[in-house]
């Protein structure tokens, strides 16, 4: 991001030109949107961001860095079993629902399902962290493997897919503000999936 962007507007200023494409997406977000919330002129965002695109690349990663590192740390940073870590990382969901913005969903998984319609730089963001997911579930999925949580007959890449296909799932509920009912349930179904995961292990 530009210092000279860091240097004129202040983290709060930034917050909420994040929130504004967060919750409106690239296309729908206007450029005269974004000078009420900064207060710069045109002329001044493009000059110092470049394109309206390369603006929403910077808040893309700034979600990553403020956001989504939290919400990933349980499977980075596992605190217990490796299936309790994916188990930790779910079930913080339920607190998720909690929060105001949590309509909005997941502003990289939102950014995912429009990734036909952007650039290649936008698409390469929104798969890298797909990927990286991807990779989180199955490291620890091996591992519950070598160490006798799970059945070693276990297909992880089918299972990881199943997993990540859960967090989009996920996401468009928070988007489209399912009921909090709704997300309960369906983190508990995938808390006694993995749960039964342990159980075959024990067989």
């Amino acid at each position: 991001m530009s210092r000279v962007i860091q240097y004129c507007l202040s983290e709060d200023v930034l917050d909420k030109v994040m929130h504004l494409f967060w919750e409106k997406g690239f296309f729908a977000t206007s450029i005269d949107e974004v000078v009420k919330i900064t207060g710069l002129n045109r002329s001044a965002i493009y000059r110092y961001f470049g394109s309206k695109e390369q603006l929403y690349v910077a808040m893309l990663r700034r979600y990553l860095s403020q956001i989504t590192v939290q919400l990933t740390r349980p499977l980075v940073e596992p605190s217990s079993s490796s299936i309790i870590a994916i188990q930790t990382f779910f079930l913080q969901f339920t607190k998720i629902m909690q929060i105001p913005v949590q309509e909005k969903g997941c502003f990289l998984v939102m950014t995912a399902t429009d990734l036909p319609l952007h650039s290649d730089v936008i698409n390469q963001i929104s798969n890298e962290f797909l990927k990286k997911l991807q990779q989180l579930f199955s490291d620890l999925l091996n591992q519950a493997i070598q160490q006798g949580i799970c059945d070693a007959k276990l297909n992880c890449q089918q299972t990881t897919s199943f997993l990540l296909g859960n967090i989009m799932g996920l996401m468009t509920l928070f988007r489209a503000q399912a009921s909090k009912t709704i997300v309960d349930e369906h983190i508990f179904g995938l808390n006694q999936y993995l749960e039964y995961l342990k159980c075959e292990a024990r067989r």
